[in-house]
């Protein structure tokens, strides 16, 4: 079989990626091909097909058949077949091809990962560095520093439209390199380049100023006002977001991510698991926390609405991951401060510094928020669960409902 190079689409080691096609120039099968050339005593080439049309699929196809094929692959030894530690032989892109494949698309951040790294792989276009190999990255470290710094992060819609456009943080520069920094750090223990990134990414707290704005219970009751307007169905999503960042303290993706439903087992009771069935922690813990009475009511109620599917935010029984355009929407209304700092973390850090201040210990506080982890015994004393923490958001919940009434309850009632 002849290996015309016009057809090729990707190659990787001895292996290459194209359509199978006949001499007559038809197509022996829809879906794209690997081939690759057999060594003595065959001398042959072998093809494998992909089982799919999709050039990226395919291309991910490849890379599982080129890190398989252990006695093959340019970053492997020939002779005895283990992993070579020689970085000259191994590509930067290769290096975050094989990071993705085998530990970056399965974690739950996946998405939050291949955007990063697609970040490394855009630099290396736009300087003609695609070629670079692992031992150049250090040298690449800073000018890929300036140049993302330069870049601003583009918010796209559904078709991929930009819709609008900022400035990129240096926080989330340094993403980026945190994230290159794990993909070569997997690459050596992987024995396929010689040493471990020589490069360093900064911290968050480096980069980022610390955010000192809070939000008194005032301001709270102003936003639950806001939402519950029963007039306006569509801030319903945001008024939910509103009670569960309220009465757990979580983060907002982990609020968004909420739901009775029973395989998913979170709520379980006076608990409340924000970490679902079947999801891997990370390094930003999920705790299980108490429910207090106002959550609880929400919960019942929506597991018993036919049309929620479980789902504390959501829209006609789907769920909603995000509530920032309503956030904006009700930032702007009510007359609350722009920027970063009154986005929707603020919640988290408003109600950590009211709870604190009405008489939750610190050991409480971190647990509630997934600062620490909670021992087994903890878990099993669910009634004296960051009992002070509770206590004090209990005091938070009663004032808010004597500033804004109803505005807590799913449904108003007057």
């Amino acid at each position: 079989m002849a290996r015309p190079e016009e057809n090729i689409i990707y190659q990787r080691g001895k292996f290459w990626l194209a359509p199978d096609v006949l001499s007559d120039g038809s197509l022996r099968t829809p879906y794209l091909t690997v081939f690759w050339y057999e060594r003595p005593p065959t001398r042959r080439i072998r093809s494998r097909s992909s089982r799919t049309t999709d050039a990226a699929e395919a291309i991910a196809f490849l890379d599982r058949m080129y890190l398989e094929d252990a006695g093959q692959g340019l970053a492997f030894c020939p002779g005895c077949g283990r992993p070579m530690a020689h970085a000259r032989s191994y590509l930067i892109a290769d290096a975050i091809a094989d990071y993705r494949l085998e530990v970056g698309d399965k974690r739950v951040s996946a998405d939050s990962i291949a955007a990063r790294l697609n970040n490394v792989l855009d630099y290396l276009e736009a300087s003609d560095r695609i070629a670079a190999t692992c031992d150049q990255a250090a040298a690449l470290a800073e000018p890929m520093r300036e140049w993302l710094a330069a870049q601003p992060v583009k918010s796209r819609s559904k078709n991929g439209t930009v819709t609008k456009t900022r400035p990129r943080t240096a926080a989330t520069v340094e993403e980026v390199l945190h994230q290159f920094r794990a993909a070569l750090n997997h690459a050596h223990k992987r024995q396929r380049i010689e040493a471990p990134p020589q490069f360093v990414s900064r911290t968050r707290r480096e980069v980022s100023p610390l955010r000192l704005a809070r939000a008194d219970v005032e301001q709270i009751a102003a936003m639950l006002r806001w939402a519950a307007d029963p007039k306006w169905k569509r801030r319903g999503p945001l008024h939910a977001f509103l009670i569960g960042s309220i009465c757990t303290l979580a983060r907002p993706n982990a609020i968004v991510d909420i739901s009775t439903d029973s395989g998913r087992a979170q709520w379980q009771g006076n608990l409340l698991d924000l970490n679902p069935r079947g999801r891997v922690q990370t390094k930003k813990h999920r705790p299980i926390v108490p429910v207090p009475a106002t959550l609880d009511h929400w919960l019942v109620e929506i597991q018993a609405d036919p049309k929620s599917k479980g789902w504390l935010c959501q829209v006609a029984g789907e769920p909603v991951r995000s509530v920032k355009t309503a956030w904006d929407a009700m930032r702007n209304e009510v007359g609350f401060p722009k920027g970063p700092e009154w986005g929707t973390y603020i919640l988290r850090h408003s109600l950590a510094n009211l709870v604190r201040a009405r008489g939750a210990t610190q050991w409480d506080l971190q647990g509630q928020m997934g600062h620490r982890v909670a021992g087994t015994t903890e878990i099993y004393a669910a009634g004296t669960l960051y009992i002070t923490a509770q206590t004090a958001l209990a005091s938070v919940l009663h004032d808010l409902e004597s500033i804004a009434p109803e505005a807590l309850h799913r449904r108003r009632t007057g």
